[in-house]
């Protein structure tokens, strides 16, 4: 009887850290979409995807770099550090995502 509750104690923890990851992730991405969709009048189509690297399609050069880890640090009160500057890792909406996931996660 014990033993039942306690992993329903832990079913529950499991699921609501995963339902809290989803939904920060969503929010972090809702967040980028907003920031990209007002400020390079990107339209998420069948041509631009999520995945879609932004700068080798001209959507964005680099003061827009500039200002998008700007805007990242600010907003999610992260690190933009050179690693993610020199491998890509703010490439795509998708990407971008990830990337502030992970730091966010970090400085947790």
């Amino acid at each position: 009887m014990l033993m039942g509750f306690i992993l329903d104690v832990l079913t529950f923890i499991t699921c609501k850290s995963m339902m809290e990851d989803r939904l920060e992730r969503e929010e972090i991405r809702e967040k980028v979409f907003s920031y990209l969709s007002n400020n390079f009048f990107i339209d998420f189509t069948d041509d631009i995807t999520p995945h879609t690297n932004l700068f080798t399609s001209g959507i964005i050069d680099s003061f827009g770099f500039i200002a998008l880890i700007t805007f990242l640090e600010s907003e999610f009160v992260v690190r933009i550090g050179d690693e993610c500057l020199l491998n890509g890792g703010l490439s795509s909406l998708e990407s971008i995502i990830t990337v502030v996931e992970e730091l966010t996660r970090a400085s947790d």
